[in-house]
């Protein structure tokens, strides 16, 4: 388990890829679109559904997908879509009314690796804090690049 799951997991899924990158690439790169209904009951809660991409490769053993403060990628930093729903946020306050849930909108990672390397790529989500309310991925455009290439993640050009 990767050094900042904790001991608040539930229902975690890993897809693990063994994959053999070509003799002229130096990296890749892939979108995700992170969806999760615990958005905005749950923020700032230990009840922050996470996705993260870990790489092992022969020089990498780490998180490739994060956040702009490198955690995983998280209910925290989402914004809102669907239906609105009240809120649990403040019981202070009556009649708030928040969306129901939200996405990180399309975002790209990238890492480098060595050509013509193995290496093992895995795509993990889970619930954290409880098994309730679940959260999704959805992984696409999976692309070898050339060049120079950095780890990282940013908004989709």
């Amino acid at each position: 388990m990767p050094r900042w799951a904790g001991n608040l997991v539930n229902d975690m899924i890993d897809v693990k890829l063994v994959l053999k990158a070509p003799q002229d690439a130096s990296g890749f790169q892939f979108d995700f679109d992170f969806f999760s209904s615990e958005w905005p009951n749950y923020v700032c809660s230990n009840f922050n559904d996470a996705f993260v991409a870990y790489l092992t490769s022969s020089t990498t053993t780490d998180t490739i997908s994060y956040d702009s403060k490198g955690n995983p990628v998280a209910v925290n930093i989402l914004g809102g879509f669907g239906d609105t729903y009240q809120t649990q946020c403040d019981p202070s306050v009556n009649n708030v009314t928040a969306t129901l849930g939200a996405s990180t909108g399309w975002l790209t990672t990238k890492a480098p690796i060595q050509p013509g390397e193995q290496f093992t790529l895995e795509f993990m989500i889970w619930d954290a804090g409880d098994g309730l309310l679940d959260s999704s991925v959805l992984v696409d455009h999976f692309q070898w690049l050339g060049g120079s290439v950095s780890t990282g993640t940013t908004p989709v050009q």
